[in-house]
């Protein structure tokens, strides 16, 4: 029996004779028809206006500042003693030094130790008399902005804390300090640093009616303010106000998410100092502890 040959359905063999369609062809064929020619025309468009608004937003800055996250000015707050305030500082009343803490007590050079005062306000200590803050403003956007002024917030006014002193007095030299803002005053408002004794420091008029800050993208400056009292315990964030782009804005600068903190000395009625313990700086920058700690001159010696 003869056998049949195979038909393959579907497949036909190229005819040598007719050129085949390649990629010419195919984008020929695209453009012939008028949805593909609308779809053109509207991508063509479309890519003019993103090239057109990029080379725009290339030089506004305004522009070019919509696309930024974060906040406007970057702040950087440090906590430091200069040489003409000390290191004075108080626990709340109630809490005292754990063995290991008065242990450190007794080591020279206590008032550089930046651990031990670290582990001091752990435990809700605060600076006596004197809170000496420096600040790092960092502008953060393409336009320039204007700092025209920077102000303290009270959060609380509290009596002040009675618990244990370290009493820890400056030993001399003077510092480099242009702001100085007093929370007793019923407007306290940084102040022009005023007086050329370094262990009396005054202020002035206020330091922003006649100054302003001023910050490019990435540009820094410092500003070293010192925030004090002689009566009451206060907590307090800083409000900075500044200008861009033809607004005027806010942004609150605080201790990590919680206000600073600085108090005036617990007293007797006259004048004493009263607290539950009392250690005073000794030759060697050691703390000994006085006895009578609710009545201590302040220039007590061990």
């Amino acid at each position: 029996m003869r056998s049949r040959p195979v038909r393959v359905v579907g497949r036909t063999r190229p005819d040598p004779g007719v050129e085949q369609a390649g990629p010419v062809k195919s984008w020929r064929k695209w453009f012939t028809k008028p949805l593909n020619i609308v779809l053109t025309i509207v991508v063509s468009a479309a890519t003019a206006v993103v090239v057109h608004y990029a080379i725009q937003v290339a030089g506004a800055p305004e522009q070019l500042d919509e696309f930024r996250t974060g906040t406007e000015i970057r702040a950087v707050v440090d906590q430091v003693h200069l040489d003409d305030e000390g290191a004075t500082m108080a626990t709340p009343a109630g809490v005292e030094l754990d063995g290991s803490m008065r242990a450190r007590l007794d080591q020279p050079n206590v008032p550089t130790d930046t651990r031990f005062l670290a582990d001091v306000r752990d435990l809700g200590g605060v600076q006596i008399w004197n809170l000496t803050l420096r600040i790092t403003l960092e502008g953060r956007r393409n336009q320039l902005i204007r700092v025209v002024d920077v102000a303290p917030r009270i959060v609380s006014r509290e009596p002040p804390p009675a618990g244990t002193l370290l009493l820890m007095p400056a030993q001399g030299g003077d510092a480099a300090l242009r702001m100085l803002v007093d929370l007793d005053e019923p407007r306290p408002v940084l102040r022009l640093v005023v007086g050329d004794n370094p262990f009396d420091k005054k202020g002035g008029t206020p330091y922003f009616d006649a100054n302003t800050i001023s910050l490019k993208d990435n540009e820094q400056q410092v500003i070293v303010l010192r925030a004090r009292s002689q009566r009451d315990l206060f907590r307090f964030d800083l409000t900075v106000t500044y200008q861009i782009g033809g607004e005027t804005r806010h942004q609150t600068i605080d201790d990590g998410g919680k206000p600073f903190a600085v108090a005036g000395p617990s007293k007797t009625a006259s004048g004493l100092l009263s607290y539950q313990h009392v250690h005073q700086l000794d030759n060697d920058y050691s703390l000994c502890e006085l006895p009578n700690p609710q009545a201590v001159a302040e220039d007590s010696l061990c």
